[in-house]
């Protein structure tokens, strides 16, 4: 099946992505699309819960809160509780690291 497929790919792209992963790898990663794969991935399997788990959480590691935010305030991903769950969990799990100012959180729970 598609779908498992672009889950595992989602789960081994997170994992190379990680704050302790080589720099060598992320940047292979980030020069072959990753991201773009990854997006598409959501976009092709918004009703699959590992695919928007594993690819929603990578894209995260590669770029940070923004994509989780683009699942938010896209029509058709908000729209689907597997994706919107996933973004949720995401934004959930953001660190200290993040810097988001108290008017950025306010912002980010009223997209919740």
């Amino acid at each position: 099946d598609n779908a498992v497929v672009q889950e595992t790919g989602g789960r081994f792209i997170a994992a190379a992505a990680t704050d302790g992963g080589r720099p060598e790898l992320r940047r292979l990663l980030e020069e072959f699309g990753a991201a773009a794969w990854l997006e598409a991935a959501v976009r092709r399997h918004p009703r699959s819960k590992g695919v928007q788990n594993q690819a929603l959480w990578a894209l995260f590691k590669l770029q940070g809160r923004q994509p989780l935010v683009a699942v938010l305030t896209d029509q058709a991903l908000g729209s689907s509780p597997e994706a919107t769950i996933a973004a949720l969990w995401g934004l959930f799990h953001i660190g200290p690291a993040e810097n988001i100012s108290w008017p950025e959180r306010k912002e980010l729970a009223a997209l919740a």
